[in-house]
């Protein structure tokens, strides 16, 4: 019966206002908020689903508050969504700044063609062997938190300089595609990580530093909206059903015609029109009122 509501709530409206975001760059920014079971990560399943069908680069951050609420690792799951080895120069200056343990020592060379070509400066490889062909590799950083102490780099040019290279090596990939950043639980994020959003990375389409991106912010409460690119916003607040939904829901659910608007109006009362409490509201419903449900047609 599920599967009924969730056709029922289709937040076609919500839907409509994102495919209208991906085909005009007007309003690139796309807010979604609502209470814990309104529908909010249905509605991010359905822009998920439409990026895939449209073949649109996408890039889903899920926040939570052990993972994703920095900015570093905002900026690594993008690239590794996109690609790593897509962002050269931002991976080079990670592993410059968040040195790895264990440090590359010689250079590998491989014969091809009957020539020998360096791909990877400073590596070490020891007691392996390589069968068959190479087609590429792909160096990703070693995703270590800890900054070199003896860089003397203070956080807020470190973050400055990260985030530059990593637009640096984004623009390209953006000059002639079409890209999706989806964050869900926004709220999540650390006060210094949100405003990093807005002024690091979202402000760069009022710059000009970027273009052909679309992102979805998605949270709990409406989100706080920062500097001129909060001008460039379409909102979608997410509301709860009212009485008539739950009737409409109860007729398609397979409830008799009798007695249908008062069972409608007591479980409203009771789930606040909340998809998901609604949903809970009419199983237990059914199961104590079995008399109330005929066989549904299909």
């Amino acid at each position: 019966m599920r599967d009924v509501l969730a056709a029922f709530v289709d937040r076609h409206l919500e839907l409509s206002r994102f495919c209208e975001m991906l085909e005009s760059d007007e309003k690139p920014i796309m807010i979604v908020w609502g209470d814990d079971g309104i529908g909010k990560s249905s509605l991010l399943a359905r822009l998920i689903h439409e990026c895939a069908s449209r073949k649109l680069h996408k890039s889903e951050v899920f926040v939570s508050k052990s993972r994703f609420n920095s900015y570093l690792e905002i900026l690594r799951k993008i690239r590794d969504d996109l690609g790593p080895e897509l962002f050269p120069n931002f991976t080079q200056l990670v592993n410059y700044i968040f040195p790895g343990p264990l440090q590359p020592r010689a250079p590998i060379k491989i014969e091809v063609g009957g020539g020998a070509q360096s791909v990877l400066e400073r590596a070490k490889l020891e007691n392996v062997t390589i069968h068959g062909d190479v087609a590429g590799v792909i160096i990703k950083d070693c995703m270590i938190n800890v900054p070199d102490p003896s860089l003397n780099i203070p956080p807020q040019d470190r973050m400055n300089l990260l985030t530059a290279e990593f637009l640096k090596d984004l623009a390209p990939i953006v000059q002639n595609a079409l890209l999706v950043v989806l964050f869900d639980d926004i709220q999540e994020l650390t006060d210094e990580t949100y405003t990093w959003l807005w002024e690091g990375i979202i402000s760069a389409l009022e710059q000009g530093q970027l273009k052909n991106i679309r992102f979805v912010l998605c949270g709990r409460a409406k989100p706080q909206l920062q500097g001129a690119a909060a001008l460039s916003v379409k909102e979608a607040p997410l509301q709860p059903l009212g009485v008539s939904d739950v009737e409409d829901y109860l007729e398609r659910s397979g409830h008799v015609a009798d007695g249908r608007v008062a069972a409608a109006q007591m479980l409203w009362a009771a789930s606040g029109g909340v998809p998901l409490k609604v949903a809970l509201a009419v199983d237990s419903y059914f199961e104590f009122f079995k008399d109330k449900r005929v066989r549904v047609n299909g």
